[in-house]
């Protein structure tokens, strides 16, 4: 879960334990790991991380497009849709 993106606080919840004990477990699982797999795993979940923020910042967009919140009328919208689905196509 973690590697995925999720957070510590959210795998606690999850699996019903302390914040510390997820930290520790990672912790641990890393210090069996040869250096460079670290680095790999940390890269991938710096990106998984990226790529889920990035998701969020586009839904939000499309829903506040979608309720009429970036424009007062059906035009504004309807250009401002067809940038965001330009600006995905990219």
């Amino acid at each position: 879960m973690y590697q995925h993106g999720v957070t510590v606080r959210e795998i606690a919840e999850a699996e019903g334990v302390a914040e510390r004990q997820i930290y520790f477990s990672i912790s641990h699982c890393e210090t069996r790991l040869p250096k460079a797999d670290v680095m790999a795993n940390r890269n991938f979940r710096n990106a998984m991380v990226a790529q889920r923020k990035l998701a969020e910042k586009y839904t939000n967009t499309l829903m506040d497009l979608l309720d009429g919140k970036a424009g007062k009328n059906w035009h504004q919208r309807s250009k401002a849709l067809e940038h965001f689905r330009r600006d995905r196509r990219g």
